[in-house]
């Protein structure tokens, strides 16, 4: 059976959901560093470091998005999926700890709970799709 489309299936979802961490972490970075009210409240340090490590770990899934595209270099593609899903599962996992609200089922911030589904779908998708890869 041929199953090429299972490594660029989670090349695309890495892709997506890198290039939606890299685009956020940078233009936080950037609203909060020009923002005119920095002087009133300060600019947090910790955020900017949380945004900087959202915008690294984004760059990462792209890459390791492009080399599932290839089918190149497993554990490469393998070790950029795990760890950029870091930040979209651990915020999944918070969401549905702490701010989940059974009576609000239908609202957008809820449907953020979802976040992290697909990087653990490309994270199965790399493994499963081990054989198809060269290198």
């Amino acid at each position: 059976m041929d199953k090429k489309w299972m490594p660029i299936t989670a090349g695309i979802l890495d892709i997506l959901y890198g290039a939606w961490y890299a685009f956020t972490g940078l233009f936080t970075i950037i609203k909060t560093l020009t923002s005119p009210w920095r002087d009133l409240y300060g600019v947090w340090t910790s955020d900017i470091i949380f945004w900087a490590i959202a915008f690294a770990l984004g760059a990462l899934a792209i890459v390791s998005g492009a080399y599932a595209l290839k089918r190149k270099i497993w554990w490469l593609a393998l070790a950029g999926v795990v760890i950029a899903s870091i930040i979209p599962v651990g915020l999944m996992v918070e969401y549905w700890r702490y701010w989940f609200d059974p009576s609000d089922l239908f609202s957008l911030t809820t449907l953020m709970g979802f976040m992290g589904i697909p990087a653990i779908v490309a994270i199965v998708l790399t493994v499963l799709s081990r054989k198809q890869f060269v290198g």
